[in-house]
């Protein structure tokens, strides 16, 4: 749930009724090139770092690619929350700037 703090005059969120400072960073598909080569521990790995330095969620960009499986239950593990972006979901201010009729 998101909402605005009443003290902060910020947006705030609740995740299962406890109210959460999110701290993230950006995931941009490290294996793109592989994408068969990671396995558990390099996720679990990679995952670990960011929950480590403080992080709580990961934003994984849209124009990359999804994800392997494994990715999201390293996240589920390490208890850290991801905001999936969708490649469907960019692009209203370039080249069509806005106008639905493509």
């Amino acid at each position: 749930e998101t909402f605005i703090d009443a003290q902060t005059k910020g947006r705030a969120f609740r995740v299962n009724g406890e109210k959460l400072f999110i701290r993230g960073g950006n995931w941009i598909g490290t294996d793109a090139a592989w994408r068969y080569s990671a396995s558990r521990q390099r996720f679990d790995d990679e995952v670990r770092y960011h929950a480590e330095a403080g992080l709580n969620l990961i934003r994984v960009w849209g124009g990359g690619v999804a994800e392997a499986d494994l990715f999201y239950e390293a996240c589920d593990r390490a208890g850290v929350l991801v905001y999936q972006e969708f490649w469907m979901s960019g692009d209203n201010n370039g080249r069509w700037a806005g106008s639905y009729d493509w």
